[in-house]
């Protein structure tokens, strides 16, 4: 049985079931919200609103002396509101929301008046299930509070790390809220890796920064209630999870004490206080024996769905693919997810027959949760029971063969709702009332417009002329409006929504009366101020050594990203009422292998300026060293370029060209140049920076943009200075080695090994299955090869036999559910989970100091473990047969020593290493001291059998 089916009116004859919260309008500044209330203000009015506004005439003569400035506490709240709503597109749109399940969706919301907030800590944390259950089957605003985007987390389907990975994942997590139906927000803590206490986490994030973002978010988004993932408590395991249950249950109680972050309610934020703090007993597999006060089956089948909410919510999950979770499937029949009540200000009971229970969750009910002052306010109940007369009489009038039936109803009590909202504004009711009830009313307003727009089946096509435009640039933007319906609609106003500074001119085309089935093109002509900021995250990090992002806009805290650059709005009527829809502008990015894809408008600069290697390795010597580095041009101007381009390094170093001159004959178009830079003898060991900069018509450009890209979803470009630090240290490498390298995921370790000037070869299949491995001085698995390379697995032997004639095998971690060592490794060995050390300053211990990898040809010492980033290493063998001998131990603060991280074993004549130290991680990175080790490494074949 489902316990907590919410009230719905009698008269209906639909059951509850879906919600999906991609609502259809959205706006980026405070005059277009201005503009929205002028346009209610002026629609007709029945006799019965005139009345009303009568009564508000009255009540304005008596409005305190303090209401300017309330007035304006709400509109920076509705702006917010507004800012925060995500778009509904018809080329992003899933399938379970579209035609009549997604109307239905939109009228069994209606209705209801609750809302939820669900925390956790990474991407693909989250109860997918019960999310889906909350927001399509419970009808509740739910929102999703991620801590972190995901930054630290392995990648198994490309080379993202660090803010890239985050931007990925957060891709990865919007696609999968596109199936539970939440709303996303994020607070600024950065994933910095796995850690093993809240300690830990909470001294990196910064508490108090963090537990502010919780209480905003709590304060931004008044949940009726909250859940938490996490229980705060060491069985949650990993320190993040820990961190993000411990911020939950102190942010339920902070978010109401008025003296806590006081700035936010100086912003215009109010304290809240959410009924009642859940604990979700969820475990990933197997049934939970936690102690409950709410049982949900989100595993029963929901028939006009056709899948139920479990089945749902595990196709959003699989959305996580880096993670590997693209293949992971529903349990088909009955799932139960139990609750536990943690904290609450209103009466419970041991078990309950709703989340919502003890909260009226019905249209009505907002004048109780305004207040006593709102509820004896005569005005409000009446026309509320208007409002919920006109749901009732929409639910009743629904057809699934004309979805137009409905639309008079919805028109009605949108209407009726934007009148009171104006009522509200103007009563004589406290402040505090009155922004609660527009808080609520407000949202109410947007479930309207969504019903409506779909009821009305009005759909707008906004197609830009391109996908990136630099400052200055003019291009074309086309509004298409498309009456997909039967009811005729007047267009009332079509217009741009773009940032300050910009113009648009419309070129062609006019508002008209859109008959069922016709449509209308109008043509604008946009200009990007001269000044316009590139499009980018609006969070970054200082330096790589902090844990928690600096935000370029307050604006958008929280938010998952900042709102697109040019938006189409186009005002309707229909039935006397007017309604809105927006829809971001958007380009066709055709690929052959990915299909069409729809992006949003960005800003670019006109050259994107890149220089390479972007770490650079160079050897103490005697004698000058040259190093080449590589410069690529990215042209981003419409039409032909020329300029320059110059090397700026440090005092004494030399650059040849000393200057370079490119030309792009047209947008999209490349240019390469290259630079020999003379590195001059006897450094000492110091860090340098080498910069790049290119000038175009006497602008100077100096840095390059990432493209991080979610299929379908989105592309957003993550920028990067263009330039090189070089790490001048004591390091070399036994000459003349010639080394196979099977490449993993996440990979770029061959790369480094070339900066050594190593001859470095990646083998492919025939390579392991026919090719003559005996050629090879050492042959290295990458990160997680075992995982990801079949042909590995399939031809581990002959790379046994390698071993066994001579040959030495370096393998990298690989995680224990998907390798077993003692399949593959020569000898029987085992790994229990994920053994690992997370601190990255932890102590090491070399537990064989005479052993050729510490002594030769670099000499090893404590110095060289100092300066690691992120952790140490994972996945470190747990047991091992005798012929395994560890080289190097450590553990994490307050645990015993591992010694599983560094093991080798002679084999035949050859030896094998596993080594689970996270070199994918240092090398990269350019750590000394890493690149010193795995020098040694790599030299084995060389030093092991020298005295």
């Amino acid at each position: 049985m489902d316990h907590t089916t919410l009230s719905r009116p009698t008269s209906s004859p639909l059951r509850a079931f879906t919600n999906f919260d991609t609502r259809p309008h959205h706006w980026r500044l405070t005059w277009l919200l201005l503009g929205l209330e002028s346009r209610a203000r002026k629609a007709p009015m029945s006799a019965f609103h005139m009345r009303r506004q009568g009564n508000r005439r009255r009540h304005q003569r008596v409005v305190r002396a303090g209401d300017r400035r309330a007035r304006w506490v709400v509109g920076l709240c509705l702006c917010w509101l507004l800012l925060s709503l995500p778009f509904r597109s018809a080329s992003t749109t899933l399938d379970l929301d579209r035609g009549i399940v997604g109307l239905l969706q939109a009228l069994e919301r209606l209705p209801v008046v609750a809302s939820v907030l669900y925390t956790t800590a990474h991407p693909d944390d989250e109860d997918s299930s019960l999310l889906t259950y909350l927001s399509r089957g419970a009808h509740a605003r739910t929102i999703l509070l991620t801590a972190t985007r995901g930054e630290g987390g392995q990648n198994l389907i490309g080379p993202e790390k660090d803010e890239a990975m985050g931007l990925l994942r957060t891709g990865e997590l919007l696609a999968a809220d596109a199936y539970t139906g939440v709303e996303q927000r994020f607070t600024r803590a950065y994933e910095f890796g796995y850690s093993k206490t809240a300690e830990e986490t909470l001294a990196k994030w910064g508490e108090e920064e963090i537990l502010a973002d919780f209480v905003r978010v709590i304060r931004q988004e008044r949940p009726d209630i909250i859940i938490s993932r996490f229980y705060g408590t060491p069985r949650d395991r990993h320190g993040h999870h820990q961190a993000a249950g411990i911020l939950t249950r102190r942010a339920y109680r902070a978010a109401a004490d008025p003296h806590r972050f006081p700035e936010q309610l100086a912003a215009g934020l109010r304290p809240w206080q959410a009924k009642k703090l859940y604990q979700d007993n969820f475990r990933f597999f197997g049934r939970s024996t936690e102690p409950w006060n709410v049982m949900i089956d989100v595993g029963r089948l929901d028939p006009i769905l056709g899948r139920s909410y479990h089945e749902i919510g595990m196709a959003g999950h699989r959305q996580h693919r880096s993670q590997g979770l693209g293949a992971i499937l529903p349990r088909k029949g009955s799932v139960k997810a139990t609750l536990s009540i943690v904290d609450h200000v209103i009466p419970v009971s041991a078990r309950e027959s709703s989340l919502f229970d003890g909260i009226d969750t019905s249209i009505t009910g907002m004048a109780v949760r305004a207040g006593e002052e709102a509820v004896r306010w005569p005005p409000l109940r009446a026309a509320l029971a208007e409002i919920q007369h006109n749901v009732e009489a929409a639910l009743t009038a629904f057809d699934p063969h004309h979805p137009e039936a409905v639309a008079p109803s919805i028109l009605a009590g949108l209407d009726r709702l934007r009148q009171l909202i104006h009522s509200v504004k103007v009563s004589p009711l406290s402040d505090d009332a009155r922004y609660e009830l527009l808080f609520l009313l407000r949202h109410k307003e947007r479930d309207f417009l969504d019903a409506a727009q779909r009821a009305l089946n009005v759909e707008l096509d906004v197609r830009a002329e391109d996908e990136t435009v630099i400052p200055g640039q003019t291009f074309d933007v086309t509004v298409g409006v498309y009456n997909r319906g039967s009811v005729a609609i007047d267009l009332e106003d079509i217009h741009l929504v773009v940032p300050p500074h910009w113009t648009v001119n419309r070129s062609s085309g006019t508002a008209s009366r859109l008959k069922g089935g016709d449509h209308m093109v109008m043509h604008f002509s946009v200009r990007v101020a001269d000044d316009a900021p590139f499009t980018q995250p609006y969070w970054f990090r200082r330096s790589r050594r902090e844990n928690r992002y600096e935000l370029r806009s307050e604006a958008y805290h929280t938010l998952p990203f900042a709102p697109p650059e040019v938006v189409a709005r186009v005002i309707c009527r229909a039935f006397g009422v007017d309604f809105e829809i927006t829809e971001p502008a958007r380009a066709v990015h055709r690929d052959r292998l990915r299909g069409a894809e729809f992006r949003d408008v960005q800003v670019v600069p006109a050259l994107s300026v890149k220089l390479e290697p972007r770490i650079a390795i160079a050897p103490l010597s005697p004698a000058r060293q040259v190093h080449e580095f590589r410069v690529t041009i990215l042209s981003n101007v419409p039409g032909p370029v020329e300029g320059t381009v110059e090397l700026d390094v440090p005092t004494g170093w030399r650059v040849t060209p000393s200057v370079a001159s490119f030309h792009c004959a047209r947008k999209s178009e490349i240019a390469t140049l290259a630079f020999r830079v003379t590195i001059p003898g006897g450094l000492k060991s110091q860090q340098q920076r080498v910069r790049a900069v290119a000038r175009l018509d006497g602008r100077a450009y100096t840095s390059w943009y990432q493209i991080i890209s979610y299929p379908g979803i989105w592309t957003r470009h993550l920028y990067h200075p263009a330039e090189s630090r070089v790490e001048l240290f004591d390091v070399k490498v036994a000459p003349h080695l010639n080394v196979g390298y099977i490449l993993g995921t996440q990979d770029e370790i061959p790369e480094a090994l070339k900066q050594l000037g190593v001859h470095v070869e990646l083998l492919d299949e025939d390579d392991l299955a026919f090719g003559d491995l005996s050629r090879f001085d050492c042959i290295i698995a990458g990160v997680r090869a075992y995982v990801f390379r079949d042909d590995l697995k399939t031809h581990n032997q002959r790379l046994l036999e390698y071993v066994k004639n001579g040959g030495v095998f370096i393998v990298q971690y690989n995680t224990a559910r998907s390798w077993n060592p003692a399949d593959y490794a020569p000898y029987p060995a085992s790994m229990r989970g994920n053994e690992r050390i997370t601190v990255e300053e932890s102590p090491v211990e070399i537990l064989i100091p005479d052993h050729p990898v510490f002594n030769r040809p670099n000499k090893i010492t404590a110095a060289d473990f100092q300066g690691w980033v992120q952790e140490r290493g994972l996945y470190f063998w747990s047991d091992w047969d005798p012929h395994y001998r560890p080289l190097l131990s450590g553990h994490d603060p307050g645990e015993a020593p591992k010694l599983g991280g560094w093991l080798e074993a002679e084999y035949g004549k050859g030896l094998y290493v596993y080594t689970a130290y996270a070199w994918f991680r240092q090398l990269p990175a350019g750590v000394p001291g890493a690149y010193r080790l795995f020098a040694n490494l790599i030299s084995l074949p060389v030093t092991r059998n020298k005295p």
